[in-house]
């Protein structure tokens, strides 16, 4: 595991004078760039002010930070202090806040003045700062004594929690780095690439995918603005400026981009200069995959991965392309599909994906762990993943579902996600989310949230539209029993459908608690 330490350190050196970080986050000011070695310094010297504040190697510190450099400097901070962090998203409620700050039970809390309101009250005196970086200066001293051990827990990261209280996965050095190096061999990734950032950094998606890796690849990380409603407006210019040759998105930024699109200068430039956009964090559609490739003339390589066990697999540019497939695994990492009794079935055949991986959690940090133990759900090194799918004999993975969405129609199975790809189909409909809920008869019925592109109500005719596609498209189990117009359909920031806050909003009390 020491070869870990030699790479960063070895990237570190050879690229010391290329640019490590672009900070283009804010549109009033010039982008700022820092080198490698200025990153390493930062790094460094906050891993020194960590020190002398009274955190050592093997302490928490909970951060709530924005995207910048200082969030970057303080993730490697951690790293080479020995340090574990806990990433605190800054758009979650002062309810999660308080619930992730007692149940890790960090040293220190650390969080930027604009996120004071977010900090419970049981944190005693909290760090807060206007923005990290003024920690670094001519006045903060020596840097602290290099602590980064391979078996050291670095990270924290507590999952999105679309239904039930969210969890915090520990990883240790050996599994990120290793991850992230992983990736970069199997993807392509070099020191010639240059990666827009748009991920919100307190998510694994954040740091792993779009932080880490490409730093140990010794690329350049364009940090570009937060990816929301308002900055996808202007996402493409930070990459056209300061140019971009790769980046990692979710479907549903994809899509919003899709509709956004209203320049044909912009898709000259994607055509001409971007190699590739890796996808992930949640199911695409082949409907918006289509429609992205076809616009804007650039491959979307889909992967596939979950916080416990990093990225799993995925295309890289060479790969032809496998409709269905999120790509190729990973070497090292060995998925199985199980029927229900535990049976492992043969390729192509669907069922329960297991996987076992190099790069797996260390264990859970949440309501099962025994004090400073942690929970673990592992069995027997396996990983259940809750999800449905199949490989192929050449090794490519095929996510079909989850086993927690699947809907029991009458016995047969309804997979939401098949259901979902024929009704977004519809010229009329811009988003959907298909749930199964409890019925008298029928065990459970389908209901399909919808969004409209007009906006609107559903109106009789566009009911009757949307049966008669669903009757050409879908079997009679799979078919909506009710079409539900919605506003919107809620996503987390990785862009996962909360199913939960539908049901609660949009049925009455005692349909939508028996929903869950």
């Amino acid at each position: 595991m020491t070869e870990i330490l030699d790479h960063y350190r070895e990237v570190f050196s050879r690229h010391s004078k290329d640019a490590a970080l672009i900070d283009a986050t804010c549109s009033d000011t010039p982008a700022r760039e820092v080198s490698y070695q200025e990153l390493e310094g930062m790094a460094a010297s906050l891993a020194g002010v960590f020190f002398r504040e009274g955190l050592g190697a093997g302490d928490r510190l909970a951060v709530i930070l924005s995207n910048g450099i200082g969030f970057a400097a303080t993730y490697l901070a951690c790293f080479q202090a020995g340090i574990t962090i806990i990433p605190v998203n800054p758009h979650l409620s002062p309810e999660d806040v308080a619930y992730i700050v007692s149940l890790s039970g960090p040293k220190m809390v650390m969080a930027e003045k604009t996120f004071a309101h977010l900090l419970p009250r049981q944190v005693e005196n909290p760090w807060i700062v206007e923005n990290v970086e003024e920690l670094i200066g001519p006045d903060s001293g020596d840097a602290a004594a290099f602590a980064g051990r391979p078996e050291n827990i670095l990270s924290i990261h507590f999952t999105s929690g679309t239904t039930n209280r969210p969890k915090g996965v520990c990883h240790r050095v050996s599994a990120l780095f290793g991850n992230a190096l992983a990736f970069n061999a199997h993807l392509g990734l070099t020191a010639g690439a240059r990666l827009m950032h748009v991920m919100p950094m307190s998510y694994m998606a954040g740091f792993l995918n779009t932080l880490l890796a490409p730093l140990l690849a010794g690329a350049g990380v364009i940090l570009a603005p937060q990816f929301d409603a308002r900055t996808a407006l202007t996402f493409w210019q930070p990459a056209m400026a300061h140019g971009v040759t790769a980046m990692w998105l979710t479907p549903t930024m994809l899509a919003a981009l899709v509709r956004l699109d209203r320049d044909p200068e912009t898709r000259s430039w994607t055509r001409d200069h971007l190699d590739y956009i890796c996808v992930g964090t949640a199911p695409l559609s082949s409907s918006v995959k289509e429609d992205f490739e076809q616009r804007f003339c650039v491959r979307l390589l889909e992967s596939y991965g979950m916080t416990e066990i990093l990225i799993a697999s995925g295309f890289s540019p060479e790969a032809p392309e496998k409709p269905g497939s999120v790509g190729a695994i990973l070497p090292g990492v060995d998925i199985q599909s199980r029927d229900p009794d535990g049976t492992v079935l043969k390729a192509g055949e669907e069922g329960d994906l297991w996987i076992r991986s190099p790069h797996a959690l260390e264990g859970y940090l949440d309501g099962n762990c025994d004090g400073s133990a942690l929970s673990s759900p592992l069995q027997e090194g396996w990983l259940p993943t809750g999800d449905i799918g199949c490989k192929d004999q050449s090794g490519h993975l095929y996510i079909t579902g989850r086993r927690k969405d699947l809907i029991i129609h009458g016995g047969a199975n309804v997979s939401p996600p098949a259901v979902e790809e024929s009704i977004l189909r519809h010229e009329d409909v811009e988003d959907v989310a298909v749930v199964g809920v409890p019925h008298p008869f029928w065990g459970e019925e389908v209901v399909a949230f919808v969004k409209l592109t007009d906006g609107g109500a559903l109106t009789r005719e566009t009911q009757a539209s949307l049966r008669a596609h669903c009757e050409s498209h879908l079997s009679s189990d799979s078919r909506p029993g009710r079409f539900l117009a919605v506003e919107s359909i809620p996503r987390t920031v990785t862009g996962k459908i909360q199913k939960n806050q539908l049901l609660e909003e949009h049925l009455p009390p005692g349909e939508s608690m028996l929903a869950q």
